[in-house]
């Protein structure tokens, strides 16, 4: 027990800087003050899902905006949870806008696909941990992160056992044993 070291000293967590969070805390305050702490709603119209895309690009404006400004320890990486709070929507609410319809899908998606390039990216260079990735990846982006293998009951032609017609087994249940004879016998 003694190689634990603690984590948790005077208010903050050893290795976490103030402004490690400048950049999340400066995202959240700007969608409280644009949403007023309301959910955004985008209408299930074209017109809807073209502000919706357009309000996702300037999302990924908003990082690069920010990032801009910041040491890298200290810039945004952009995730489905940063991009919900920029759109003032929950991530239940995002499930919602996929299953609209395909167009729909296919929008969220593509933009899904570009928060993951960059995660992926940091990610490929070390600049998040790998199981942090690998988790995201697999919850958010519909990853799989598994060995899949099947069972099945079912026995392969070369391992099962020679099938009996109805009269093998008869003539095997009516036929004479035959028993062995005197000199099978050891006599040791």
């Amino acid at each position: 027990m003694s190689d634990i070291k603690t984590t948790y000293n005077k208010g903050s967590y050893l290795g976490l800087e103030p402004d490690d969070l400048t950049a999340l805390t400066k995202l959240a305050v700007t969608s409280l003050k644009t949403h007023g702490g309301h959910i955004a709603k985008y209408e299930f119209s074209q017109e809807g899902l073209e502000q919706f895309v357009q309000k996702s690009a300037e999302f990924f404006e908003f990082c690069n905006e920010v990032n801009a400004t910041l040491e890298p320890n200290q810039r945004l990486i952009p995730d489905i949870e940063s991009w919900c709070c920029f759109m003032g929507i929950t991530r239940t609410t995002l499930l919602k806008y996929t299953q609209r319809n395909q167009q729909w899908c296919e929008a969220i998606e593509m933009i899904k696909e570009g928060i993951a390039m960059a995660k992926k990216q940091l990610g490929m260079r070390n600049k998040i941990p790998q199981m942090v990735l690998v988790f995201d990846l697999a919850n958010n982006h519909n990853y799989k992160n598994t060995s899949e293998f099947h069972l099945s009951a079912e026995q392969p032609e070369a391992t099962k056992p020679p099938q009996i017609t109805e009269s093998q087994l008869a003539e095997i249940a009516t036929a004479e044993p035959e028993l062995p004879l005197p000199e099978e016998f050891s006599q040791d």
